[in-house]
């Protein structure tokens, strides 16, 4: 155990790092250890087959990351019974993935029990139940059901801010998501003040070059851009992305964030070639990702008005937008779709190939 807890430590250090291939072979080598010498579910497995789910997703490997999250839920259920707090943290991870794989069902169901085990087991002020409140409200807002999103993430911040401080990082989060449903309510004069809050936490706490930090600027970016302000937003966007190329290995799925929001600033401040080159980069990306349907829909729509003004160019945008109608018109997530099936539907009536 001592040398499976001191290669598990390693593997976390070189994780926080950005050094992923050196993390998974010390994360592997625990494993390997552990199955031999223990059992498959041991809690110590558990652990660091949880460690390789969150070192997968760290890269946006959604697929090894939810197949290692399983694995370590099952272990620990098997281990150390159904309702422990450590079964209720592997819920909460494999939500958070499926959430990203689009799967909103099921995750809204990981979060659901996960909150039922913690409420049992820690309390109702501990930070743990915060994340899993966190997640859920992420998930009821891509739901459309923006009144619950907003107050499971007032939950999470108040429990947070008692517990932690009004400066952690966890406090940034719960006033960035925040700020997404007021993003999404269309008040950006309140999402804007959250991102900033929580900018300004994460940029003290974490360094001015942590990947939490180009999360928030690329939500003001699209808040700038809502607002009209398309310098602004391709200033946020950029500096988003230069984090990110640092930061971030080179094909990381928040990096077509960034692009996006860069493609968009470009095409509603008039450089379609720019904007182009941009929304090119961010679908060569979302094609060979498992994300949401209506993100890879918005990205081949923006795409489409980008190719627009080359009348050469109007055949295949016109497909992409024919693409993005498909995609959203049997949409999982209502509080995205609607608004976006609206406007893709308009674009198509007024744009036809001559």
């Amino acid at each position: 155990p001592d040398v499976v807890n001191s290669l598990n430590s390693l593997g976390t250090a070189m994780r926080f790092l950005g050094d992923y291939q050196s993390s998974e072979l010390h994360y592997q080598r625990a494993l390997a250890i552990v199955q031999q010498t223990l059992d498959a579910d041991h809690p110590h497995a558990a652990a660091t087959m949880h460690n390789l789910g969150s070192l997968f997703a760290d890269q946006g490997d959604y697929d090894n990351a939810r197949r290692y999250y399983q694995q370590a839920l099952t272990a620990f259920e098997k281990a150390l019974g159904p309702d422990h707090p450590n079964v209720a943290t592997g819920l909460n991870n494999l939500g958070s993935i499926l959430e990203s794989m689009g799967d909103l069902d099921e995750a809204k169901t990981h979060y659901q029990r996960a909150i039922e085990i913690q409420e049992k087991t820690l309390g109702t002020e501990h930070p743990d139940l915060a994340t899993s409140l966190n997640g859920l409200g992420s998930v009821l807002q891509s739901m459309g059901d923006l009144d619950g999103a907003r107050l499971h993430h007032q939950q999470a911040l108040a429990i947070r801010q008692e517990a932690l401080g009004v400066e952690h990082p966890d406090v940034a989060s719960s006033l960035n998501s925040l700020g997404t449903v007021f993003d999404s309510q269309e008040d950006y004069d309140n999402a804007k003040l959250y991102y900033q809050r929580a900018l300004d936490i994460f940029e003290k706490v974490l360094g001015t070059d942590h990947p939490h930090v180009a999360i928030c600027l690329n939500n003001l970016g699209g808040v700038s851009s809502n607002q009209g302000d398309y310098d602004n937003a391709r200033l946020y966007h950029e500096r988003a992305l230069a984090i990110q190329h640092k930061a971030l290995d080179p094909d990381h799925p928040d990096i077509a964030y960034s692009l996006l929001g860069l493609a968009t600033a470009a095409l509603e401040g008039g450089a379609p070639a720019a904007a182009r080159a941009h929304a090119e980069r961010a679908l060569s990306m979302r094609e060979v990702t498992t994300i949401t349907p209506e993100l890879l829909a918005k990205t081949r729509f923006v795409l489409a008005r980008a190719l627009w003004s080359e009348p050469s160019e109007q055949a295949q945008a016109r497909s992409l937008a024919e693409q993005a109608q498909q995609t959203l018109a049997t949409a999982n997530d209502p509080s995205e779709s609607d608004t976006d099936l609206d406007e893709v539907e308009a674009w198509l009536a007024t744009h036809h190939v001559k």
